[in-house]
């Protein structure tokens, strides 16, 4: 098998009922298999607290590494910090710094703060907050299993899922790949005018 298993979960209603296409998916994909790094699995899954906990679970006790995006609005169909909680057995609690900074961006755009607002400076007790330095959406980590699976939990604007993946996910999986040893190299062979059955007898 691979020598290190990635697998994505992207969260949403909007994409299970065709409503909305995932285009974070593609990306990270993309940008993953330029970093030496081939996903394994990705699962969609709907607003449904018992669904997301059982796709983290899987993902869990499967990969070493597990992308989450989606569902760390404000609203109370924003459920993967719960979900998260719910799976691996943790307490959510509000990230003071976290909560500052969510306050501070509301002052700046001289919106006022509710309640529900502070939903989004929620993480799991234990977690690593990354923070978003491009949005409201608290990111952070968590790390599972006794040999290493690490789940990022990112928001699903792919605005901050891309700045978020370029300022921690990338140089992370870069350093974790290094340490491996792991050198990528691939080469793409393209055919023409030969039945794809004819070609893989060749």
């Amino acid at each position: 098998g691979p020598l290190m298993r990635i697998e994505l979960i992207t969260t949403g209603d909007e994409l299970v009922t065709g409503q909305l296409v995932d285009t974070n998916g593609p990306w990270l994909m993309d940008r993953l298999f330029e970093l030496g790094a081939q996903v394994q699995r990705k699962v969609t899954v709907g607003d449904d607290l018992d669904e997301i906990v059982q796709a983290l679970r899987d993902a869990a006790a499967r990969a070493d590494l597990v992308i989450v995006s989606g569902g760390l609005g404000p609203t109370l169909d924003d459920l993967t910090v719960d979900a998260a909680c719910a799976a691996f057995g943790r307490e959510p609690i509000v990230d003071p710094a976290q909560l500052e900074r969510l306050r501070a961006i509301f002052r700046r755009i001289g919106r006022s703060f509710t309640s529900n607002n502070e939903r989004q400076a929620r993480v799991p007790r234990g977690a690593e907050v990354l923070g978003n330095d491009f949005g409201t959406a608290t990111a952070f980590v968590l790390r599972e299993r006794g040999d290493g699976c690490e789940l990022f939990f990112l928001p699903g604007v792919p605005r901050e899922l891309m700045g978020l993946c370029e300022q921690h996910v990338f140089p992370h999986l870069r350093a974790r790949l290094e340490q491996a040893g792991v050198h990528f190299c691939y080469r793409a062979v393209k055919c023409y005018g030969i039945p794809e059955s004819h070609m893989d007898q060749a």
